[in-house]
Parts: C-alpha cells; structure tokens; sequence
C-alpha cells in the first residue's frame, strides 16, 4: 500500500484539518512533485498542496522526521515502561542524551494528540466524573508539582488531565529558604 497524505503540514492551510482519506471519486487536495533521494530513506516522493502550494514529502508525516540517527520508537518506548534512565537508554542506543529527551518529548506530543483524537471519537454519554491528583516532585525537593486528573467513573477513560509547577512549602531551614530563593530567581530569569 503507498502512502498517502491526509492533511497538508501547513497550519494556514485550508486543507491542515482535514484528518479523513479521499472518498472515492473526490478529486486530490494535493498533486505529485516528483522524487529525492536520500541516503537513509532510498527515493522519497515530494508532494504539493493544490490550494495553498505548500509542498511536502512522506517524510514530513515520521515521527524522525529531520533527525539525524532514526531511533525505534518502540524500543524507546520499552526501556522507558522498564524504568531504563535516560542516560543508560542513551549509552544503549549509541546517542546522545538530548537526543533521547527528543525523541521523549515527540512521543509525548503523538501520545497527546492520540488522546486527543480518542476523545474527539468517544459517544458522548452521561457518565459520572471523578476528578483526583497528587502531588510529587521532580528533580529535588525544591521542584513540587501538582498532577490532576478528570476520568469517568465506570468507563476509566481519562477524560482530562494537567500538570501545575508549585513553589516549595513547608517548614524550611534559613539555609534552605535561601537556596529555594535562589533557584526561583534562576527560573524567573530564564
């Protein structure tokens, strides 16, 4: 089966909503514009939007896209549900570290919009919602935040969900209000 586009990647465009296959006998929103070729992918086939005249390739659509080393995103995956470090998964997959937290963060982003498609396709039905959270840290004691989520009650489908960055409380030593000061006034000047 060959690829074909199902929105143009240009937000502008008329044509970016659109998430459906052309039905039968609906003319294309785009055209074909030739090939390149490439050391990784072998020919790669260029397209071009019809309305806007934005033009694309198939690579445009991959999670790799403009990346150097192309990773599995499944064994990125498996080593983060293992509980693998990212430091360790990049010493495993021959990468670097920021690399990995790219490749974390662009499945997050595909993780998002899934849900996000999932909800846009869920019935509407009267259900009881049950909103809960806790709160954790990251990094250090000095970075708390709070995670809050809305899910139906009999369905277990999550249904909304955030992340909210606090300032630290709670008894502190002198010394230890100082450095909290400090790495607030950091975060404030970035």
């Amino acid at each position: 089966m060959s690829f074909v586009p199902l929105f143009c990647p240009n937000p502008e465009c008329a044509h970016h909503h659109r998430r459906t296959p052309l039905l039968p006998g609906e003319k294309s929103w785009f055209r074909i514009k030739g090939r390149f070729s490439t050391h990784r992918n072998g020919e790669v086939q260029r397209y071009q939007c019809k309305h806007c005249g934005h033009t694309f390739s198939q690579q445009t659509f991959s999670v790799d896209y403009r990346l150097r080393h192309p990773v599995k995103c499944s064994q990125v995956l498996a080593s983060l549900f293992t509980g693998q470090g990212q430091r360790q998964l990049a010493r495993v997959l021959g990468i670097g570290e920021n690399a990995v937290a790219c490749r974390l963060s662009r499945l997050g982003a595909q993780a998002l919009a899934a849900h996000a498609r999932f909800l846009e396709q869920l019935p509407q039905a009267d259900t009881e919602i049950v909103f809960d959270g806790f709160e954790t840290f990251v990094k250090s004691q000095y970075h708390p935040l709070n995670v809050n989520l809305m899910v139906g009650k009999r369905a277990e489908v999550v249904y909304g969900f955030n992340l909210v960055f606090l300032k630290r409380k709670g008894r502190m030593t002198p010394s230890q209000k100082a450095k909290r000061e400090e790495i607030e006034s950091r975060i404030v000047r970035q």
